[in-house]
């Protein structure tokens, strides 16, 4: 019996559980920055050479190999609305699988190890990087962090190993910043592997610095210039990590709120509640039934994922404007994570052991809520923009207009974020001027300039105005109706 729960219900209620979230994410479109990334001229889908070129010229080399990702994520998306964002989930499921094998390689126990996946493929904050799919280059290099430390145990007596790890490390840092000091535990992993220090991992941030300097590009993200800026930054951080996780509002507004609604969707759904119920059981199963036994202490496995933790925190203070969404919290949340299950092995007794692994599974059933949640705010966010999207194409219709420029005067927030300020998966692409007139291209080709006057004052514009100019009003119950016409 012990073998069957092991070998075959705890993997297939797993299995059962990513394919209920699989669902929620295929059904998931444009969010915020797809809509210039697919739309705009040049379109990235449609010329991207010449969007490569415009884009470093204006902002450097900026994430560069970025550009090739979402080149083949938007042109994917044309051809398959769902496959495209079912890609990333696979993606960053297949990473959370890689994460749990790698714990077991290094010694940690089968139950932890197995969570520490779980908590991966499940936590929060990572959904921003599978459900928005210009988000998605961080799930890459998430698991090219991970398949790097897969070959320093696989290949650690060849010497080319070092050199493929700074491969990686540089395709990596072109990508998405989140991994920039990654060379610092790799080097140490290395070290405890083969007892040579591999300089070589620090190539790569050679490249990326060298890049910096080549092609600053005109309007370049403006990084800190001053250590009073950087020691404010990392204040704000801590304090922003700690709001998150413990700030009464939060708890509240985010974690029970959004868990209490995934229940609601799980409870009226009655093949979701037989498949949590199935997990649920497979896993308390597993759990009681796996042996916990004392492990020796693992302090070089300890200290190399305290490295980690420590190494995703710098990249989130070099902005000189300090500002975050969830996925940026990813990185330090897990490898949190992962340090503290190594410190409960080394530090628990057996009782101890199952009470962490019954906290650890009440999590992993929360976090699968809030995800649900989270998917299901895209969606309702997304049938809302189309929605006024479509309504401003009939309205101009209407009047039997073919090019205007539009003013739209709204007295409802396009940011229902409040004081949630984190929760990127709450803002409508109406809120940027970036994303604003590229959103409306999915249903009107007849809007050349479009104005917002938000509701809380702000005013945003892409392009200038030019006649005629229609104005529409948006009111509270969301009724768009036709202010004035200037021809």
């Amino acid at each position: 019996m012990k073998k069957i729960l092991l070998t075959s219900l705890v993997p297939a209620s797993s299995i059962t559980i990513l394919l209920f979230l699989a669902t929620f994410v295929s059904r998931l479109r444009f969010f915020v920055d797809d809509f210039p990334y697919a739309l705009d001229t040049p379109s990235l889908t449609r010329d991207f050479f010449t969007f490569f070129a415009s884009y470093i010229t204006v902002h450097g080399l900026f994430r560069p190999l970025a550009l090739v990702y979402y080149w083949f994520l938007y042109s994917f998306y044309f051809l398959s609305d769902s496959m495209a964002h079912l890609l990333p989930f696979a993606i960053h499921a297949a990473t959370g699988y890689i994460l749990y094998r790698i714990l077991k390689r290094h010694g940690m126990n089968g139950a932890f190890a197995l969570l520490g996946g779980f908590l991966y493929l499940l936590h929060p904050f990572a959904t921003e990087q599978y459900m928005w799919l210009s988000a998605g280059p961080g799930t890459i290099v998430n698991g090219l962090f991970l398949i790097q430390l897969v070959l320093i145990e696989k290949m650690s007596n060849r010497p080319s190993m070092p050199v493929a790890i700074a491969v990686l490390s540089t395709i990596s840092v072109l990508l998405y910043e989140s991994t920039f000091f990654f060379f610092i535990p790799l080097i140490y992993l290395i070290w405890t592997k083969t007892k040579r220090v591999s300089l070589v991992q620090i190539a790569p941030i050679i490249v990326y610095i060298i890049t910096k300097l080549l092609l600053k590009g005109t309007d370049p993200r403006p990084l800190v210039d001053s250590f009073p800026l950087i020691a404010e930054n990392a204040g704000n951080l801590a304090n922003n990590l700690s709001k998150v996780y413990m700030d009464p509002y939060y708890v509240d507004r985010f974690w029970n709120a959004y868990r209490s609604f995934g229940l609601e969707i799980v409870l009226s759904t009655p093949l979701l509640m037989g498949g949590m119920i199935l997990f649920v059981a497979t896993a308390l199963g597993g759990l009681f039934i796996t042996r916990h036994e004392v492990y020796p202490v693992q302090k070089s496995k300890f200290i190399f994922w305290t490295l980690v933790f420590l190494a995703t925190l710098p990249p989130l203070v070099a902005n000189k404007i300090f500002f975050f969404g969830f996925r940026s919290l990813f990185l330090p949340s897990i490898a949190a994570i992962v340090t503290g299950l190594w410190a409960g092995q080394m530090l628990l007794g057996k009782n101890g052991r199952i009470a962490l692994g019954l906290l650890g599974l009440w999590t992993v059933i929360s976090f699968f809520m809030i995800d649900i949640t989270i998917a299901d705010k895209y969606r309702v966010l997304y049938d809302q923009d189309m929605k006024l999207a479509q309504a401003i194409s009939q309205r101009i219709k209407e009047q039997n207009l073919d090019r205007v420029s539009l003013i739209l005067k709204s007295d409802v927030p396009f940011d229902s974020r409040e004081s949630f300020l984190h929760a990127d998966h709450l803002l409508s692409c109406f809120f940027y001027e970036w994303s604003s007139l590229s959103c409306l291209k999915m249903t009107t080709g007849s809007v050349h300039s479009l104005t917002i006057e938000h509701v809380d004052g702000r005013v945003t514009r892409q392009a200038p105005e030019e006649l005629p100019i229609v104005t529409l009003r948006l009111d509270k119950n969301r009724d768009l109706t036709v202010e004035k016409i200037d021809r």
